[in-house]
């Protein structure tokens, strides 16, 4: 596709930058050399669209996932539970965001003379994106509220443990979910089909969830009181998306100040890293206690 528009040197070597970028999920593309917005090109285009969010789903999944897969020689019934659980959430968080952005963005003026074949392959698009891969072929700040929002909740999550994709990752939301309703419905134990998972896997999920909650909320903060000018959507979605990595923006990143540059790096660093593994490096090593402290309670809910 890209030979016709660019040239056979130019055409190659741009289907191979975007297919690796895609894959790792990196976000980074040369339109911009041709005058183009991301993909914004291509948005009615099947080959590229289509192509470009599998590979990005393929390495949002992880290699772990993938080498269960060819292990198991695609046979479900043997997969492990962690390819399962991913597979499955994927394909919802997939089919649900999809549905809403046809939903949210049906009557947007970007897609005017759209059939609804058209608005489908761009929604699709809008719903594999996020997973951090960072290309776009409906620019961000042209999406509606909810398209932005929306958006904003798919980066948080991410792609897949193990995989190019950064957020909480899938299986984090996974556990969470589960945790919460074996709590709503008094059960002691967590099960995941005929499995069942120790507490301390929920205990990581919940300190991962509220430490990027945390680092979000206090970086919007920051960038807010940095840039009063700065619409408190675009502050959340530049923090939303520095920590997970994904590279969308909303078009303000190169008008912050070098103050507000710097938390977006600290959050891009800490992201990479990641939440987990990063907390376990600065942590002091301490030696288990002796003594346990008697066991009381508190009020929550």
């Amino acid at each position: 596709r890209f030979v016709p528009d660019f040239g056979w040197g130019n055409g190659i070597y741009f289907s191979i930058w975007h297919s690796v970028s895609a894959f790792c999920n990196a976000g980074f593309d040369l339109m911009g050399a041709v005058g183009g917005s991301s993909l914004s090109a291509y948005v009615t285009d099947p080959l590229v669209v289509l192509t470009l969010c599998t590979l990005i789903f393929v390495g949002g999944l992880g290699f772990l996932v993938w080498e269960d897969i060819i292990d198991t020689r695609c046979n479900p019934a043997k997969f492990q539970l962690n390819t399962k659980v991913v597979l499955f959430v994927s394909a919802i968080i997939i089919l649900l965001s999809t549905s809403l952005f046809l939903a949210f963005e049906w009557n947007n003026p970007v897609y005017e003379g759209f059939n609804f074949g058209e608005k489908l392959l761009a929604s699709i698009f809008n719903a594999t994106t996020p997973r951090t891969a960072g290309f776009y072929t409906t620019n961000p700040a042209d999406l509606s509220e909810s398209g932005q929002i929306l958006t904003v909740l798919l980066m948080f999550i991410g792609g897949n443990s193990g995989s190019t994709a950064g957020g909480i990752k899938v299986g984090t939301l996974a556990v969470i979910l589960t945790g919460m309703f074996a709590v709503f419905r008094g059960k002691r134990d967590i099960n995941v089909g005929n499995k069942r998972i120790d507490h301390s896997l929920v205990s990581q999920a919940l300190a991962i969830f509220a430490a990027c909650l945390m680092l979000i909320m206090v970086a919007t903060l920051a960038i807010c009181a940095i840039e009063p000018e700065l619409p408190a959507m675009s502050a959340l979605f530049e923090s939303v998306s520095a920590l997970t990595t994904a590279g969308l923006s909303l078009n303000v990143t190169g008008n912050l100040s070098i103050a507000s540059k710097i938390i977006l790096i600290l959050l891009m660093y800490a992201g990479r890293v990641g939440i987990l593994t990063l907390a376990l490096a600065l942590g002091a090593k301490r030696s288990a206690a002796d003594i346990r402290k008697p066991m009381d309670t508190l009020m929550i809910g």
